[in-house]
Parts: structure tokens; sequence; C-alpha cells
């Protein structure tokens, strides 16, 4: 559980925000997070889907509310302070009719502590209706989740079958950082695969996690990805380029993270064709041990 997450999302909901909106494809993980914020804060937690209706604490749907006027009408005459997570709601919000009872429901909560928030991987609003919301953006998992996402994969895999962990500190490190990037449904599809391929955690996961990882980023049409290079690339010259990324390298270290020092974002490369750009950036990547991608402006 994102700590920081949970914090960000309590503060809001303390702070009587009355309409909350995030697009995310990690909708159980974002579900997850505001109601573990909902418990916290304390208010009850409701969630609405087209399918299972409006449940309450994850219990059996109240009556008729799969019907999305139905919901509404729930949400407006509920007196008690709650949390109302509505999946995918902003489809229904295209008839003039909705718009205008959402906008009533929004102004008119009985507590002024409830909270209705829409979750979608994509979101549209009407104009009456975008001046409400206050948009949160869900960031993607942490180090601190990816290391429990991998004790989970690795006990419901040893429930099943014998499991055999043979990696050092430093590997896991390593192993923790190449699922950076990666939503927490993606790194449990790869850590799973990658496990049950010789049945055991090893330093060796770490290439099959990259290369699963290069497959969904070039899927993408727009990113090309260059694994990291064995061989050593240097380049002749550009002394204070190549001081920096000596001092910068730093930022990738656990001693950073422990001081909450984040990495170096990146530097701008200018010059005419041929001046050594392109391979300055293969030797940044192979100095930091970091997987090279690029991007083809002109594919967009």
């Amino acid at each position: 559980m994102n700590r920081e997450i949970c914090e960000k999302l309590e503060s809001l909901l303390k702070s009587s925000q009355s309409f909350l909106i995030c697009e995310t494809l990690e909708e159980e993980r974002f579900r997850s997070l505001i109601r573990f914020a909902a418990s916290n804060v304390p208010v009850t937690f409701f969630e609405w889907s087209v399918v299972a209706g409006l449940q309450k604490n994850g219990a059996k749907g109240e009556p008729n509310t799969d019907d999305p006027t139905v919901c509404l009408e729930f949400i407006r005459q509920y007196s008690k302070p709650a949390v109302f997570l509505l999946k995918d709601f902003s489809s229904h919000l295209q008839s003039h009719t909705i718009v205008r009872l959402f906008r009533e429901v929004i102004a008119s909560l009985v507590d002024p502590r409830s909270t209705v928030v829409l979750c979608s991987p994509q979101i549209s609003l009407a104009a009456e209706l975008t001046h409400l919301a206050v948009p949160f953006e869900l960031q993607l998992p942490d180090r601190s989740e990816f290391k429990a996402l991998l004790k989970s994969v690795i006990d419901l895999l040893s429930s099943t079958q014998k499991i055999k962990v043979d990696i050092t500190p430093v590997e896991m490190d390593a192993l923790i950082s190449s699922l950076m990037g990666l939503t927490l449904r993606q790194a449990r599809q790869i850590l799973t695969y990658a496990i049950t391929l010789d049945r055991a955690v090893t330093a060796k996961d770490i290439d099959v996690i990259l290369t699963r990882k290069a497959e969904l980023i070039q899927s993408s049409g727009l990113l090309e990805i260059y694994p990291q290079l064995n061989s050593k690339i240097e380049i002749g010259g550009f002394g204070k380029l190549k001081d920096w990324l000596e001092t910068a390298a730093v930022g990738f270290s656990e001693e950073a993270r422990s001081l909450n020092l984040p990495p170096p974002k990146g530097i701008l490369l200018v010059g005419i064709p041929g001046c050594g750009k392109s391979l300055c950036a293969k030797v940044i990547a192979n100095r930091w041990h970091q997987p090279l991608i690029r991007l083809d402006a002109s594919r967009l």
C-alpha cells in the first residue's frame, strides 16, 4: 500500500471535496487505495458498477441501483458521510438529464463530508461538470508496492509448487528496479511468468522481466527500446558531460532513495547531425546500467 497516495486521498476526503475524478487503467489498485483512505477518515465506502449496482463495503448491491438514475437518487438521499466510487460512470454522462441530475447531486449532498469519485481509463465530462471536478493523478507503483507484490506472487506460487529463492539483496534491488514503470497488473503477470519458467526467483528473472517489458513498450508503436549493452562504449571529449554522469549516478543509489533524493531527470543535447548526440545517449544508458528508450517524433 502506497502510504503517500493514501495520505493525499485522505486529505482530499477530509477537505470536503465533493467530486473527484481519476483516469487510470489500475482500477483495482485505485479502489483499494481509496477504500483504505475512506476507512481512515472514517466514512462509509460505496462502489458502483453497471453490473453490480451500488454496494456498501463490498456487501450485496442496493436494489435497482445498477440504473444510473436510481444510483444518483440514492446518493442524493443518503444522509451519512460516505465515499461513492462510481466505476466507468462517465459513459453515462452523455445524457442531458443525467448530467443535470449529477450536478444537483453534487450540489446538494446531505453531508458535506461525502465525496463522489469517478474512476475510468478515460473520463470525458460535459462542460457543466468539468469545473466541478477535482482531478487526482494515480502515480505508478513505487518500490514498496513492488516488494509487497513480489512476496505475494511467491507465496501464491509456493502454495501449489516448490519455489526456490536464490537471490542476493543487490540482485533483489535490481529486480525491483526492473519492474519500475509497470502497473501492478502488468508486474504481476510478468513476475508470475518469470518465476514459473524455472520455479525459482533468481537474478536471471531480471533479463526475463526486461525482455517482456521491452515487448510491452514496443507494442505501443511509438517507442523503441535498446537493452543494456555489455560492451564498453566510450566517447572522446565531452568532459563536462562525463563529470555530470558520475555525479548524477548517485541519484539511483539506495542511499539517495533513503534520503528521498530523486534520480536525475535528464539533459538536453543540441547539435548538428553527426556530432555524437545519439552516441552520447547510448553512453549515458550504458554508464547508468539502464535500457535506452527512443521516441521517434515522426511517429507522432
